[in-house]
């Protein structure tokens, strides 16, 4: 391999190469001017010939412009389980590339990432027939006709984006490399290039036994002007690890930042991996990950920490707060809120931090109800944090939450809650918060007054995205839990849902003739925007289901029926 030196193979029968120990990332254009005996041993067998020669095909040169639309397109055929790393995949498109992502596939989605994949707003979801198999027709097929009528970058949905992808956009066509030609896993095309209608013509004539890669490839060589090709770093970072591609699940690399892409071969070598057993994965695929999920690819501590633990007094105040931005009706399932609070957390005050009080029926009773307790304070919506602009209403209330429990403490509850019994035995620890699916849930928060954890939570907000829908509210508090095990109390299922396996699957709480058991429950966060009735006194009194049995704990202080 050392340039300038003559090894005579000549009376050999063979050569071992031992190829992989050096590392080296050869084309076959490469090899036509390589002076080295591995360069002679390459072209004789390649090329046909051992002499040195310049070559005569021109690469493929860049344009001073983008060519490639920022369109992401992913093809999903076929009844599977959308999992953990297809939902990363996408979430890294939507940070690293601000692109428009096309979720071709002939499938109903149902699963619970696939839930949280569709509240990205860039994603669109596109009918597509599947490839008909019994006349021959592959995923490929469909890949090419994809970017042969509308341009744009083809995704596998295990492939991870590390990087912006600006500077292989400016190529008519760019792939990367794989064991055995070039990879369909990430491939750029502006509308209509040659090079793909190159491979769509040459396929009609492709052999049985012959794989799309080498096809690719052969492609490629013939005309070196019509694509770009990435050796390593659209998919893995060394060659030697097409080897064993499995190394990304067992060994812990950083190389992989450099690359704009890692292929991750999920389905050969990986299990179903969740949000929760990322946060200490010691693997490369468990820094890629985080990375994406929590924004940071750093190990996030296994709870080695001492935990938080109950102190012998009561730390946190007995005051409620709620926060009602905007003039909007007050519901009755508001009004239940506020019955629940006061039936069974007793506080000393419930304060409604507002912008334009309540008003109407549902709120008269409220007041009439609960008398001097319930205040309303005057607020205003905050418009920024540490310079960062917000928005959205919703973000503008998790601020404010934050703001209010640093200088007053006490309990946090969203409108969409219902307190069902107590909170005394929580109101001992620092800071508590329940657990849901995606995270920790912000809809319930007890904390003493500038408690530490809520101090290092909302400073993360320098870094707050108004883009991110729950990302500093519910994953980033989750993350913040493992790295400081020791400032606060988590609640697996008392404080949101009682043990329910499936936290999208909102249907079941309106389900008359399905009941769930919350009898352990401190208090349930329905979201009740899944459901967006209204209800009122007299229906809940007969309502069948997990609702009407708590409607009716809250507002008439029994779970039975009521027969006039």
């Amino acid at each position: 391999y050392r340039p300038g030196e003559t090894v005579d193979f000549s009376d050999s029968f063979a050569i071992q190469l031992n190829y992989d120990l050096y590392n080296l990332e050869h084309t076959p254009d490469s090899v036509l001017t390589l002076d080295t005996a591995f360069g002679r041993i390459a072209r004789m067998v390649y090329h046909g010939s051992p002499d040195q020669k310049p070559s005569d095909r021109k690469a493929a040169e860049p344009h001073a412009n983008v060519v490639v639309p920022n369109v992401v397109h992913y093809v999903w055929f076929g009844k599977k389980k959308f999992q953990l790393h297809n939902l990363i995949s996408i979430m890294s498109v939507q940070q690293q590339l601000k692109a428009s992502i096309m979720f071709h596939t002939d499938q109903e989605m149902e699963s619970r990432y696939w839930a949280e994949a569709k509240l990205i707003d860039e994603l669109t979801v596109v009918e597509r027939v599947a490839p008909n198999a019994t006349l021959g027709e592959t995923v490929e097929d469909t890949i090419l006709q994809i970017l042969r009528e509308n341009g744009g970058i083809y995704l596998d949905t295990d492939v991870i984006v590390v990087k912006p992808f600006e500077t292989l956009m400016k190529y008519d066509v760019t792939m990367g490399r794989s064991p055995r030609g070039l990879s369909f896993s990430t491939l750029f095309a502006r509308k209509k290039a040659y090079f793909v209608q190159k491979l769509q013509k040459m396929r009609r004539a492709m052999s049985e036994g012959y794989s799309w890669d080498e096809l690719a490839l052969d492609a490629a060589v013939d005309r070196p002007d019509l694509v770009h090709v990435e050796e390593n770093s659209l998919s893995r970072p060394h060659l030697s690890e097409w080897k064993d591609p499995s190394l990304l699940f067992i060994e812990n690399d950083s190389s992989w930042s450099e690359n704009y892409a890692v292929k991750l071969f999920y389905d050969s070598y990986a299990q179903d991996h969740n949000q929760y057993d990322i946060v200490n994965l010691r693997t490369t695929f468990g820094q890629i990950a985080r990375a994406v999920y929590y924004s940071s690819s750093r190990l996030i501590k296994d709870g080695s920490q001492p935990r938080l633990y109950p102190r012998e007094d009561y730390v946190v105040p007995n005051i409620v707060h709620y926060v009602w931005f905007s003039c909007h009706d007050f519901r009755f399932h508001h009004l239940l809120s506020l019955l629940g609070v006061h039936r069974y957390v007793r506080p000393e005050h419930i304060y409604i931090h507002s912008d334009c009080a309540p008003s109407g029926r549902n709120w008269d009773e409220a007041k009439e109800k609960i008398g001097p307790v319930l205040e309303v304070v005057p607020a205003e919506q905050p418009e920024e944090i540490f310079g960062n602009p917000i928005h959205n209403i919703p973000h503008r209330s998790d601020v404010t939450r934050m703001e209010v429990l640093m200088q007053h403490g006490g309990i946090y509850l969203d409108w969409d809650v219902f307190a069902l019994k107590s909170f005394d035995p929580l109101r001992r620890y620092d800071y508590v918060m329940g657990n849901e699916i995606a995270g920790l849930n912000n809809g319930v928060i007890l904390s003493k007054p500038n408690a530490e954890f809520l101090q290092i939570w909302y400073d993360n907000y320098r870094h707050f995205d108004d883009g991110k829908w729950n990302f500093h509210s519910v994953m980033e508090p989750w993350r913040l839990a493992y790295e400081h095990p020791n400032l606060i109390h988590m609640e697996l299922t008392s404080l949101s849902r009682p043990d329910w396996t499936d936290w999208w699957d909102m249907k079941r709480v309106w389900n008359e003739d399905h009941h769930e058991d919350w009898s352990e429950a401190y208090a349930i966060h329905f979201i009740y925007s899944y459901h967006d009735q209204e209800h009122n006194p007299d229906d809940i009194k007969r309502m069948r289901g997990t609702f009407g049995e708590m409607a009716r704990w809250v507002y008439y202080g029994q779970k039975e029926p009521i027969e006039d």
